[in-house]
């Protein structure tokens, strides 16, 4: 079967998550494309498996990753198609479900769509870089909060968890 897995990053840390998903989709006998949704990625038609995702900044989606999926819901709503989403409420537990209800399900929905799975996943925030003033600002607040728990914000914060990705990709792999 074939897979594409497209992805919206920012600063590259949920481009690494779509590697790995791609790589545990070749493991499970995929054919695989991985594509950045500013890149012009494929049109889904050509696939049995289309993975979207992206990273979160200030509550949404990249610009380029929504917009895959709204030039193209009709062609994914005609196959299996997963969504994830890489950011801190991934990878803190207290703010999980609001984030698969804010940055899956909402975005799900939106766009007419029934997902086979839906996965969110910590990301990478890098403190060195600007993330724009409305970035910045809550950068600087989850910064203060980061700090108190012991994160040394000095240099890039890293809190995919490579294990939870590659099995909830096997999980898709194997229905």
């Amino acid at each position: 079967m074939k897979a594409l897995v497209v992805y919206g990053t920012r600063w590259g840390g949920t481009a690494g998550v779509a590697e790995r998903i791609g790589d545990t989709l070749r493991r499970e006998g995929y054919t695989v494309d991985v594509a950045s949704a500013k890149d012009h990625p494929p049109s889904p038609d050509a696939y049995g498996l289309v993975v979207v995702g992206s990273g979160i900044s200030a509550g949404r989606w990249t610009k380029e990753a929504a917009g895959y999926l709204k030039k193209n819901n009709v062609a994914l709503r005609e196959r299996r198609t997963a969504l994830f989403a890489s950011c801190r409420s991934g990878g803190e537990e207290e703010l999980r479900e609001q984030g698969r209800q804010e940055y899956l399900v909402k975005v799900a929905e939106k766009n007419g769509l029934s997902p086979v799975a839906y996965g969110l996943f910590g990301g990478l925030i890098d403190f060195t870089k600007s993330h724009g003033l409305l970035g910045n600002i809550m950068l600087n607040v989850a910064k203060k909060e980061l700090r108190e728990k012991g994160v040394d914000i000095s240099k890039p914060y890293d809190f995919r968890d490579w294990t939870q990705i590659e099995a909830w990709t096997q999980e898709i792999a194997e229905e």
